[in-house]
């Protein structure tokens, strides 16, 4: 298996199953022979190597493979949903004809989606990877809009139940053990702060 940790370099040697190109933030993977079992292995090894390190917009290109079986479709439907949930995506490129009839067959093409070119697929994975992030903005955004409604609230209930202990306080229905029980003893019944 080929791998570079510098990301502006490409790799490849004829020897390896596997190879990867970076271009414009994308990893290409393309597989150079046939894989067997233990190249898919490697590669699930690569491609959960790339997504540790930030890498998971990812192209496996696959148009030396002749054949695959529900193993190693299970590995790729597997790393594309890996590199989803890392805010990315993978996407097969170049699947030989018998490739996507076993994968179309099988169930698994729905899941793993395919390009039928580079371009098509650094363009999907740009404008998913986009999406993503408009999402978790839109998401943080939410998060910080609910936090803030909610101390607003807090703040709200605590004047209306201050108000409401100050009220009882002077029509004796509490005492001043009630009030600090209730609020802390740093809290003067009869007006401000205690310290």
């Amino acid at each position: 298996m080929a791998f570079s940790g510098s990301p502006a370099e490409s790799t490849a040697s004829p020897s390896d199953p596997v190879s990867v190109e970076y271009q414009h933030g994308v990893a290409f993977i393309t597989c150079n022979r046939s894989l067997e079992t233990a190249d898919f292995v490697n590669l699930q090894r690569l491609v959960e190597t790339l997504i540790a390190r930030n890498w998971c917009l990812i192209v496996v290109d696959l148009k030396t493979l002749r054949f695959i079986d529900s193993t190693a479709a299970k590995v790729l439907t597997d790393l594309a949903e890996r590199a989803e949930r890392a805010g990315g995506g993978l996407r097969v490129l170049n699947p030989q004809h018998t490739v996507t009839l076993f994968l179309r067959n099988n169930g698994f093409l729905d899941k793993l989606p395919c390009a039928e070119d580079r371009h098509i697929a650094l363009r999907e994975l740009t404008a998913s990877r986009l999406q993503n992030e408009d999402s978790n903005q839109a998401q943080n955004h939410g998060a910080a809009s609910q936090e803030t409604q909610l101390r607003n609230l807090l703040e709200k209930n605590a004047f209306v139940l201050a108000t409401l202990a100050e009220t009882l306080h002077s029509r004796g229905v509490l005492r001043d053990e009630d009030i600090a029980t209730l609020f802390g003893p740093s809290v003067n019944p009869h007006g401000g702060s205690a310290e």
